[in-house]
């Protein structure tokens, strides 16, 4: 286990996180101060792909470098790797401090949490005991952390959304960021790259393919990702009917979706339907928008928009 916890944590023997997992800075790599104030968990959730676990590695590197925290004061548990999944957070926890950390309290930052059963219960007891001197979570989906979030927390939830880039980060890292007026030819990039925009979305590692083909590529792959992985396996559903569900979503962008309507050609019940559309939700791929009317009943009635929470997504 401690070979597989040396590969998640290289700055145990480089004293910084290496450059290629450091990834491109983001407006919410600038939190970093504001996030270690807290002594609370601060938890990161987001869309499969949007770059939480970089950002992770951006908040080890500030602690690393204008923190000056040593770097074994700080474990990284990736909890998709099978070898640290199939070990309680405890026994991850007292083999890293029996053997790297024996002397100080650590800042610890757990990936993907939802894959480890005994956090909730670990954390709560460290944070009581004062074991711990920061810790950070990550999760791809709303219902694993927040459901059993708060009974962790003393009055205050410190939670982190990571969307796709937005237009102003995408201009910033196509290098079109620049303030005052633009010129003809700036103004005429900046329509371009908003045309690119809206075209392949904003997921970080799509944002920086140098190809359209490789987009493709690599969204067909998240999308079937995100809907393996962050709702048929935790919940125990049919692949096929839910993604011929998000393919009717994601081609008809922005229209109002009638449940029933959906029922009759699908042949989903309504309660399946409203399910997968919860959990769909829970993953962050899409919102549900409701028709504005003064009276709440009249919204939850009437048919919602929905969206694909990236572009690159709709057919």
């Amino acid at each position: 286990m401690l070979e597989a916890l040396a590969d998640w944590n290289p700055w145990w023997t480089g004293g910084r996180v290496p450059p290629e997992l450091l990834g491109r800075a983001r407006q919410l790599t600038a939190r970093a101060d504001e996030l270690l104030s807290f002594r609370e968990v601060k938890s990161i959730t987001g869309l499969r792909r949007s770059g939480k676990s970089t950002l992770l590695y951006q908040f080890i590197d500030h602690l690393l470098v204008k923190g000056g925290i040593s770097p074994r004061r700080i474990l990284l548990v990736n909890f998709e790797d099978p070898v640290l999944s199939s070990r309680t957070l405890g026994e991850v926890f007292n083999d890293y401090q029996a053997r790297i950390n024996p002397e100080t309290k650590p800042y610890i930052f757990l990936d993907e949490v939802h894959r480890c059963k005994d956090w909730v219960p670990f954390l709560r007891k460290a944070y009581d005991l004062r074991h711990l001197e920061q810790a950070f979570i990550t999760d791809s989906s709303s219902k694993f952390v927040r459901a059993e979030y708060a009974g962790i927390l003393t009055g205050r939830e410190v939670n982190v959304s990571v969307p796709p880039l937005s237009f102003g980060e995408y201009l910033q890292w196509k290098g079109l960021d620049g303030a005052g007026p633009r010129t003809g030819q700036q103004s005429n990039r900046v329509r371009h790259a908003l045309e690119q925009y809206l075209r392949w979305g904003g997921l970080p590692e799509v944002v920086l393919m140098d190809s359209d083909t490789k987009r493709k590529i690599l969204l067909e792959n998240y999308l079937a990702d995100i809907v393996h992985r962050d709702v048929v396996e935790r919940h125990g559903v049919d692949y096929h009917k839910v993604r011929e569900l998000v393919d009717f979503l994601a081609s008809n962008p922005g229209a109002l979706f009638s449940p029933r309507k959906y029922n009759r050609t699908s042949g989903l019940s309504l309660e399946t339907l409203d399910r997968y559309l919860h959990y769909l939700s829970e993953v962050f791929l899409v919102e549900l928008v409701p028709r504005f009317a003064h009276s709440l009943r009249a919204q939850q009635v009437a048919p919602k928009k929905v969206y694909l929470t990236d572009t690159g997504f709709f057919g």
